[in-house]
């Protein structure tokens, strides 16, 4: 038996895309995250790294994301990640993404790391 578990901590790079059902009620939110590493080179100068993923929310979290994230939000993300493929012009494509279980808003706290 595997483990697929991911905890993030970034900020968010575009308001968030909702989708409604039928019944107009909300049922998932996508947006994507940056994650930045930042570290020292040997010539002592700064550099830094970001990655960007996708993250997939459904459920009763997708009110929170609703009302509270947006565009350069500071958030925590837990959730397990998938990879699913698509056809496009016949060429398959792949995207990975995190399908979030938890979520938490971080922007009150301390953004120096």
């Amino acid at each position: 038996m595997g483990l697929n578990k991911v905890m993030l901590i970034g900020n968010v790079g575009q308001d968030p895309s909702l989708s409604f059902n039928n019944g107009n009620q909300l049922e998932r939110a996508n947006f994507s995250l940056a994650t930045t590493e930042r570290y020292k080179l040997r010539t002592g100068e700064k550099g830094q790294t970001t990655e960007w993923h996708r993250i997939v929310v459904t459920g009763p979290l997708t009110n929170i994301i609703e009302s509270y994230v947006k565009k350069g939000t500071k958030i925590y993300v837990e959730g397990k990640l998938t990879t699913r493929t698509y056809d496009k012009d016949g060429q398959k494509h792949f995207i990975t993404e995190v399908i979030a279980s938890a979520i938490e808003l971080l922007n009150n706290l301390d953004s120096s790391n």
